[in-house]
């Protein structure tokens, strides 16, 4: 079922741990990508992974919640992977440099 996976030779179920999503008939879990976390037991799809929390980064698969506060000088907007603003470092335009004259 979904939210449940079912690894090879086993009878029953097995619940989709924290940080993770498992599509019905799955085999494995699935983690939750970067940029987002897990939260819940269960979840059955990527769109239910939580988005990052604005101020804060989530820089690698499979969290539980974000594991980074955005670095000082820089923004992270909700979903952010990166925990600056340089060029190329921050997933879908989701942070940045901190405009001038303001912190």
């Amino acid at each position: 079922p979904a939210g449940q996976y079912c690894p090879l030779a086993s009878v029953q179920p097995t619940p989709c741990p924290l940080g993770a999503y498992c599509p019905a008939n799955s085999t494995s879990i699935l983690y939750c990508p970067a940029g987002s976390f897990g939260a819940s037991l269960n979840l059955s799809d990527v769109t239910q992974c939580t988005q990052c929390s604005p101020g804060k980064a989530c820089t690698i698969s499979g969290l539980t919640e974000p594991n980074f506060n955005c670095s000082a000088g820089f923004y992270c907007q909700i979903g952010a992977a990166k925990v600056n603003g340089t060029a190329g470092s921050v997933l879908g335009g989701v942070g940045g440099i901190c405009p001038v004259g303001s912190y």
